[in-house]
């Protein structure tokens, strides 16, 4: 939970096999990308560079899935899990 946590309140650009491509929401709140697709990931960090507004829409969307990972929907879904 520290780590999606930490993650809140910024924007980002990560590879889309990782955990962060649970919580962000492409386009919205940062970028995923293919993994080893380098000229994209070059092509949207510049993007990020060149665009204030978009930095500052994707941080003001960085908590939109904040819920999603609230400790009681977590709890609620290994119970389910467990109780298979």
């Amino acid at each position: 939970f520290y780590q999606m946590r930490r993650f809140m309140n910024r924007y980002g650009l990560f590879p889309t096999y990782t955990g962060p491509a649970e919580i962000v929401i492409d386009g919205v709140n940062g970028y995923l990308v293919k993994p080893y697709d380098i000229k994209e990931m070059a092509r949207k960090i510049q993007c990020l560079i060149d665009d204030e507004s978009l930095r500052v829409s994707f941080s003001q969307h960085s908590k939109d899935k904040l819920d999603y990972f609230s400790l009681g929907k977590v709890k609620k879904k290994w119970i389910e899990i467990i109780n298979r």
